[in-house]
């Protein structure tokens, strides 16, 4: 093939259809050899491109490539080329990144092993990494680079697999982020139409059925940031009330983390209005009512409105206008007291319209194609709704932003120590960064007398520890804060732990048994800043790392009896150098040596 003659080929232009209408992807400039080195597939005709593209980048590799992959494209419909073409270039691109043969059959299994951590990081789906080799197999069986499938098993739990959604889950930030913001963008675009429709039926300009009509539909604009970028596109609305409503409760518990059982219950009677200002409900469910818990105003991942006592003020005026409106219908039957409803159809034309309590069993209405369908395009896959992993993340993400960070959102009636107990395993999201006053050893009650040091000693050694300065001859300390003094003989514990590691094939110069400290004979609690610092990092390490633990009675004892014993020890510190350590603790975080998994 003589590459210098080339000329431009309509034929290289591949027309796709969508939502948004048709557009091409023009493969004329593969001619280029930088022309795969884009990640993204360029739309449009670019002819003017393909005469500027200079002789000295000509590659007859690409170029072939080029063909082949718009006579692959050509095979398949128009409203079905845009996905497959954005599948095959992630490959390509990945190629000539990584300098692989492009189109050919190097580079697939690294490839793979890409989209693997893409589904591990859940930025994708498991479900949507194979349909990107799955298009991948089909184009390079197509250019002749394969002759049976590649097969990969992308290990990772499915968004749609039947127990996807464990007890006491939770979504990852990105997720939870993503998902919240599309459920509200999604909720104002049907309050809007809610408003819009009642407004034309009130006025006469629609009819009146078209509020509960299967086959009504709207248009209505959405806008969402995805990784940081805005997707403008359009959405097409159906069954007004009923997903309106899905929407609601989604929203409802994300402010309030109310439990399923209690909302299902809900009637507009429980609600009144709290002196100051706000709302509240009537306690008459077991535990206690309600409340909008407050989350962080400011910089946060999360584009979307924060407060939701404002939200659900305006819920409560468009519920008003559309149950007055439904009322008045002559086709409509009952009316309802329930906070959240919906409505009840048969599929007869005029068959009457019933209100009753809402359903929700399932939200893959949210989810319906008209409202997702520029995000399938993009690759973009949202996560399932799951109204207890809503509550858990929420619970979370109140962890990371509260004020008072001593009591965890919508838990103040608990004693610190069922917090520990309980709630205080550190944010599993977040677990790592700096640590807050949430682990304070002075808020959980291990308060310290201002009383000298040969008073606190006296008191220490009545429950058998020894506490000592910083400068006491014949100790070091260990990496936990702990002194250990090495003129005493060695001790079963020293002993236990030296004859493990032997086993193991180590051979230490001394124990480093730092979670037994505690039991042993030879242990010392220092008393100064430095030292106490690396022992509440010890501390803080331990509760962080309880979702590991946690379920193994043994672990959990185990632990627990440590953290009573750091605590129990820390009361005869100095005050001062325990403030101290805990500044240091929320200003830097734990000690590196303590950011570890146990």
């Amino acid at each position: 093939m003589d590459i210098s003659q080339i000329k431009y080929k309509p034929e290289m232009v591949v027309s796709v259809s969508s939502g948004a209408g048709k557009s091409y992807f023009d493969l004329n400039p593969s001619i280029s050899k930088d022309f795969f080195i884009t990640p993204i597939l360029l739309v449009g005709v670019h002819n003017e491109k393909f005469n500027s593209i200079p002789s000295a980048d000509y590659c007859v590799e690409t170029y072939l490539v080029g063909l082949g992959l718009s006579s692959f494209l050509s095979t398949y419909a128009e409203s079905g080329r845009k996905t497959i073409a954005r599948s095959v270039w992630r490959l390509l691109s990945f190629q000539a990144n990584n300098d692989f043969n492009i189109g050919g059959f190097n580079g697939l299994e690294a490839f793979c092993h890409s989209l693997k951590n893409e589904v591990q990081q859940r930025v994708i789906s498991e479900r949507t990494a194979s349909g990107i080799l799955a298009n991948c197999n089909s184009f390079l069986k197509h250019h002749g680079s394969i002759v049976r499938k590649y097969q990969y098993q992308f290990s990772n739990n499915s968004m749609y697999g039947k127990n996807y959604f464990k007890w006491g889950g939770y979504y990852t930030t990105e997720e939870f982020a993503h998902l919240m913001q599309f459920v509200q963008k999604l909720y104002g675009a049907y309050a809007d139409a809610i408003n819009q429709i009642l407004e034309n039926i009130e006025n006469g300009k629609m009819p009146e059925y078209f509020i509960f009509d299967a086959s009504s539909r709207l248009q209505k604009p959405i806008s969402i940031k995805i990784h940081g970028k805005i997707v403008n596109y359009e959405l097409t609305l159906s069954h007004f009330v009923n997903t309106w409503q899905k929407l609601s409760v989604v929203l409802f518990t994300f402010y309030t983390l109310i439990r399923r059982t209690q909302l299902l219950e809900l009637k507009l009677s429980d609600i009144v209005n709290i002196e100051g200002g706000g709302i509240d409900s009537v306690p008459v469910f077991k535990g206690r009512a309600f409340k909008f818990v407050r989350y962080g105003i400011g910089a946060s991942e999360f584009e979307m409105e924060r407060v939701g006592l404002r939200w659900f003020e305006e819920y409560l005026k468009i519920r008003k206008s559309l149950l007055t409106t439904l009322s008045s219908l002559e086709s409509v039957e009952s009316s309802t007291e329930y906070l959240f409803f919906r409505l009840a159809t048969s599929r007869l034309f005029g068959s009457p319209v019933f209100i009753e309590r809402v359903n929700i069993s399932s939200f893959k209405s949210i989810y319906d194609q008209k409202h997702t369908w520029k995000l399938s395009e993009l690759g973009f896959e949202l996560p399932h709704i799951n109204l207890s992993w809503i509550i858990k993340s929420a619970e979370i993400l109140l962890d990371d932003e509260k004020q008072n960070p001593v009591l965890t959102s919508n838990k103040s009636q608990h004693e610190w120590d069922t917090y520990v107990d309980n709630y205080g395993r550190g944010n599993p999201i977040s677990n790592l960064k700096q640590m807050t006053n949430a682990l304070s050893i002075l808020s959980s009650g291990a308060q310290v007398e201002a009383t000298d040091f040969d008073e606190r000693k006296n008191r220490a050694s009545k429950q058998n520890l020894n506490l000592i300065k910083s400068n006491e001859s014949g100790y070091h300390i260990n990496a936990n804060g702990f002194g250990c003094n090495k003129k005493e003989p060695t001790t079963s514990y020293e002993k236990n732990f030296l004859r493990k590691a032997n086993q193991n094939g180590y051979k230490p110069k001394q124990c480093m048994d730092l979670l037994n400290c505690l039991n042993c004979d030879k242990c010392a609690v220092i008393d100064d800043s430095d030292a106490v610092y690396e022992v509440l990092s010890l501390r803080q390490a331990i509760l962080l790392n309880k979702p590991i633990y946690r379920g193994s009675k043994i672990a959990e004892d185990s632990y627990q009896d440590l953290v009573s014993k750091i605590d129990r020890a820390m009361t005869f510190v100095d005050a001062e150098n325990l403030l101290k350590a805990q500044k240091k603790i929320n200003r830097e975080g734990i000690s590196e040596i303590w950011r570890i998994k146990i």
